[in-house]
Formats: C-alpha cells, sequence, structure tokens
C-alpha cells in the first residue's frame, strides 16, 4: 500500500520515509524545490541586473470552443482552438537608468522603438542545494507593462517596480 498525505487524497512517492510534514526538499527523484531560490536571466545574461523578488505567471491555458450536436441538449463537446500563454510578470527593487533592463524597457514603451526587439527569458528554479532543478524558456520575449508601485511616508519599505513581459511561447526542462 503506497503512504497517503492526510485525508487520503494523494499518493505520495515512493522513497517518502517521513510524515508530511517532513516532506524533504532535497532528496530523491521527487525532491520538491523551494521557491524562493529562483534566477532570471534575459537574452542569456545573469548578471545582478536580472535579480527579482518575485517571480509569476508561468503557465499556459488551452481555449476551447463549445460545439452542441443537433437535437443533442444534454451536453456540449468543448472542442481545443488555440494555446493561451499568460504574462509573466517580475518584481525587484528599483534599479538605475543605466541598468541593461531599464534601457530595454525605455526603448520598448517608453520611445516606442520598431521593430521591437525580443529575448528568450530564462527562469530557473534551484532545489535546497542550489542547483538547478527546473527551468522554463520564455521565446521572443518584450516588456508589455512597467509601473511603480505607489509610495507611502507611512511605510519604511523599498521602491518595488513590477515589469510584465509577453512572449510567444514557452518550455519546461528538467
Amino acid at each position: 500500500m503506497e503512504p497517503m498525505l492526510s485525508g487520503g487524497e494523494m499518493p505520495l512517492p515512493p522513497d517518502f520515509t517521513g510524515e508530511p510534514s517532513m516532506i524533504s526538499t532535497s532528496n530523491g527523484p521527487y525532491a520538491l524545490p523551494p521557491a524562493f531560490q529562483f534566477q532570471i536571466m534575459i537574452g542569456g545574461k545573469t548578471d545582478s541586473d536580472t535579480s527579482f523578488t518575485e517571480v509569476t505567471g508561468i503557465g499556459a491555458e488551452m481555449l476551447t470552443e463549445s460545439y452542441t450536436e443537433l437535437n443533442e441538449n444534454r451536453f456540449a463537446y468543448r472542442l481545443p482552438k488555440t494555446l493561451k500563454s499568460s504574462t509573466l510578470v517580475a518584481k525587484r527593487g528599483i534599479a538605475p537608468n543605466t541598468s541593461p533592463l531599464v534601457q530595454w524597457c525605455k526603448k520598448v514603451l517608453v520611445e516606442y522603438r520598431i521593430p521591437i526587439e525580443v529575448q528568450i527569458i530564462s527562469v530557473s528554479l534551484f532545489n535546497a542545494k542550489g542547483q538547478p532543478s527546473r527551468r522554463w524558456d520564455f521565446h521572443d520575449a518584450y516588456p508589455i507593462k512597467w509601473h511603480v508601485d505607489g509610495f507611502s511616508a507611512k511605510k519604511n519599505e523599498i521602491a518595488i517596480e513590477t515589469i510584465e513581459f509577453a512572449y510567444t511561447f514557452c518550455e519546461r526542462f528538467f
């Protein structure tokens, strides 16, 4: 019999040896990587300019179209149409104007230079030992939104900028 999590909904990997609250993030083929160790590379460069505090929007969605048959009112078929990718959103402390990423955002969103320069953005997730455990490559990416969070004299926080990227498609590795 396979070990189960509380409630019995999900079987655990065969190498599970501890209690459900003690799942290791560093052993075996079913290791669970921590979500706080990640790196973003833009155009293959890993300089300090690509240090972010948060990244969201990794995912895809299949759009469907409903189709009903003549004289069949009990159900409708959901036929696949196309894939829809979400936008990749990255947050960080405000960078200086000399930042290559800020320069790219200015070219696209402020100066509106045509043709728009697209790049590959890679997001890597690291395991507890600091080794890459997952990677997503976002092809033909470019910034579509760039804003700074509000300022408040009542808070003692770092000023955060958010950059949102559109992309053609995403590949997952590992």
